[in-house]
């Protein structure tokens, strides 16, 4: 099988459209829907309904896309885990990290690799979905809160980020600490989009959604938190308990803390074929201590 006419069709089926999805890739139309009709002539069976809304999965289309991921991911790990077979870790390391992931945290993680492993250079990719970027040529992800779907990687459970309404303390002394969810109408709300929930219904302790009207809803955790530590309103985002440099330590606190709020599991993910290459290797290791450490 192609895989460039694999990553095409995984293309169009992500964008919705012929067109997106030839953007996605950097082709021209002409050359996306020539390898997709090469590979509905391979596949024996049409793959995609193509009307003028754009262009939308058949039975045998959503199939394929499905194993087609995996495939795709393993294809490149593979490559790469064959150019890496040296023994000592060297070269380009491409990674993917969530939107919002807290910058100290990164240059923790770096200084670490770049003290231990000098002949390592990085590639760092900010990404709302990171797990999307290991079928681009991508050697590894950290994932907040998204389960990976089945396929070729390991995936580890670093630890608990906990998911919560987080206020400054000069702003609750200001407009009054909440008491209820209907006293949150005082304040204006920044919402994590987390990948898992509507950021207009937070997740509750008693497991009964409750409805809010966000001020602001974002991917990057670090502007909203920035937000709260400035009291320009309360943030739903998940807290590392790392601290917050130029802040003391107990700028922001917990706002109904006994109602809502979760766990987030914070993940790293790593294509299974490049688990025992050397860069991929010495990058698990470092995430796993530093995360161990704080």
């Amino acid at each position: 099988m192609d895989l460039d006419a694999l990553r095409a069709l995984v293309a169009v089926a992500d964008a919705g459209s012929l067109l997106g999805g030839a953007e996605r890739l950097g082709l021209a139309r002409s050359t996306l829907r020539r390898r997709l009709d090469e590979l509905e002539a391979l596949a024996g069976v049409p793959l995609l309904h193509r009307g003028a809304q754009g262009a939308a999965l058949t039975t045998a289309g959503e199939l394929l896309v499905t194993r087609g991921r995996s495939l795709l991911v393993e294809s490149v790990a593979l490559l790469s885990a064959v150019r890496e077979s040296a023994e000592e870790a060297s070269g380009l390391l491409r990674l993917a990290v969530p939107v919002g992931m807290p910058p100290h945290t990164m240059s923790l993680l770096y200084a670490t690799m770049r003290i231990e492993h000098p002949m390592l250079s990085l590639e760092l990719r900010i990404a709302e979905s990171p797990l999307d970027e290991l079928s681009e040529g991508f050697d590894g992800a950290l994932v907040l809160g998204q389960r990976p779907h089945e396929g070729p990687w390991i995936t580890r459970v670093l630890g608990h980020a906990h998911e919560g309404l987080l206020g400054a303390v000069s702003l609750l002394e200001r407009l009054g600490e909440p008491k209820t969810p209907e006293d949150l109408e005082r304040f204006d709300l920044f919402v994590w989009r987390s990948p898992t929930f509507d950021p207009r219904r937070l997740p509750t302790r008693d497991g009964a959604p409750l409805q809010v009207n966000p001020r602001l809803i974002s991917s990057d955790i670090h502007t909203l938190r920035q937000l709260a530590l400035e009291g320009q309103g309360l943030a739903y985002v998940p807290d590392g308990g790392l601290p917050d440099p130029g802040y003391p330590p107990d700028t922001l606190r917990p706002v109904l803390a006994d109602r809502l709020g979760r766990d987030c599991p914070i993940r790293v993910v790593v294509p299974e074929a490049l688990a025992l290459a050397p860069t991929v290797r010495v990058w698990l290791k470092s995430v796993l201590d530093l995360f161990s450490e704080s």
